[in-house]
């Protein structure tokens, strides 16, 4: 498994010892963990023996590309060089993956089941042209989703190019810089591997970087047209690309085009309990009610709850120890303050999501409405008047205002319009059962 070579023949080295080349994180995470004690324990028993076989000495280590290429003298090659998983597994071309984001460690729930079971489905069809776009807000699990896939193909033999955006860019402006053919080295990734994924694609998007683009275009028709899958993930949604050749975008939709939404309710409360059951903790049916109702951004904002019940050191997550680790996270009040904001914040957002699909609910959220569509931004309006008929009385126009992205005049002439359309009453009913709920 993996390539031994003297490291003086490669580099005019004086030193006596070998190295294992093993430039895939996946192999060296193997080695390190199921491989290495055995290989030393191994060495020291027949030491002797090896040595003087060979007539040098013999040393065992693990190092990493860059450090591999340091003691070569192999400097600027990794992109264009066959990076060996060993007969077992896969090639892997172009950035490492994350050894921890695999598909064990991937939480499916109702805002991401979309995506995992499109590139499920993918994954089942091999030899068949795929294009996909996973979009989302930034930490919304993107990454972890296709570098999971990533690891489970390159397990099954299938061969893997992995870039973020930034590297891929770095790489054609690299190769056009050495004057070298960029078309030759685009086909020699079609020709080895059977999936390519693009992390980051909006980072391509810039119109100084249309020759990035252009090459992109000519890698994924060469892809397509061999039967390969195509995946890029987005911040944005591909209509809102800017300077990208609509026939790029339809190539890249081919199979589909999905959200993964910020985390809900039913993600919050799996993730929580399977990240404290994996170390060995166990939460309250209460403490997960806490939490079931609160409004994560991200899947990053839920780590950081888990870290700090964690820190805490309790074999039982009680109600009690939610609360006061809520409480030091998200204000100072241990509950009242961020639970009734919170609220308020979880009733705006299913209203929402009875009138709107989700990419327009996250833009609306976001404060970014004026890249709605005239026809939802009628919508929008009736349903923000609903909203206000519903909460006025209840909540003050300091809470609610910054909530729906309005001053406090238009509070207040939301409020004497009234309910009178069918979309402004519809939103005042459903807040009102949502928020009558919630004082339950």
């Amino acid at each position: 498994m993996g390539k031994i070579a003297k490291l003086k023949d490669l580099a005019g080295s004086v030193s006596e010892s070998y190295l294992m080349y093993l430039p895939a994180e996946a192999n060296r995470e193997r080695v390190k963990v199921y491989c290495l004690d055995i290989l030393r324990e191994a060495l020291e028993k027949r030491k002797a023996e090896l040595e003087e076989k060979l007539g040098k000495k013999l040393e065992i280590s693990i190092v990493s590309k860059e450090e591999f290429d340091r003691l070569t003298g192999i400097v600027g090659e990794r992109d264009e060089r066959e990076i060996s998983l060993g007969v077992e597994t896969g090639i892997l071309i172009g950035d490492p993956l994350n050894h921890s984001y695999t598909l064990g460690d991937y939480v499916v729930a109702s805002c991401n089941r979309e995506a995992y079971e499109l590139l499920k489905w993918v994954a089942s069809r091999p030899g068949e042209a795929c294009g996909v776009v996973i979009y989302g807000k930034t930490g919304v699990g993107k990454s972890h989703l296709i570098q999971g896939f990533a690891w489970a193909s390159l397990f099954k033999t299938q061969n893997v190019a992995f870039f973020r955006a930034q590297s891929f860019i770095d790489l054609v402006l690299k190769l056009f810089s050495q004057r070298a053919s960029v078309q030759d080295a685009m086909s020699k990734v079609v020709n080895k591997c059977h999936w390519i994924l693009i992390d980051d694609f909006q980072f391509l998007t810039p119109d100084k970087l249309g020759s990035v683009r252009e090459v992109f275009f000519s890698l994924t028709e060469q892809a397509l047209s061999r039967g390969r899958k195509v995946v890029v993930t987005s911040d944005v949604k591909p209509d809102m690309w800017q300077n990208v050749h609509p026939r790029l975008a339809q190539r890249l939709t081919l199979t589909g085009c999905v959200a993964i939404n910020p985390p809900d309710s039913e993600f919050v409360v799996t993730y929580i309990r399977e990240k404290l059951k994996a170390e060995g903790r166990n939460i309250t049916e209460d403490a997960l009610k806490v939490v079931e109702k609160l409004s994560f951004s991200s899947v990053r904002e839920l780590h950081r709850l888990v870290t700090a019940l964690l820190l805490r050191g309790v074999s039982v997550v009680d109600e009690a120890a939610m609360l006061s680790v809520v409480g030091s996270l998200y204000g100072s009040s241990v509950m009242m303050r961020p639970m009734i904001e919170d609220r308020l914040f979880y009733a705006w957002k299913q209203i929402l999501s009875c009138f709107f699909d989700p990419y327009e609910v996250q833009e609306i959220l976001a404060g970014r409405e004026g890249m709605l569509e005239s026809e939802a931004k009628k919508v929008l309006k009736e349903v923000k008047t609903g909203f206000v008929c519903a909460v006025h009385g209840i909540y003050p126009a300091s809470k609610v205002c910054p909530l729906l992205g309005v001053g406090r005049s238009t509070f207040y002439r939301l409020l004497s319009r009234g309910a009178e359309t069918p979309v402004a009453r519809a939103a005042m009913r459903e807040a009102e059962k949502l928020l009558g709920e919630g004082e339950k």
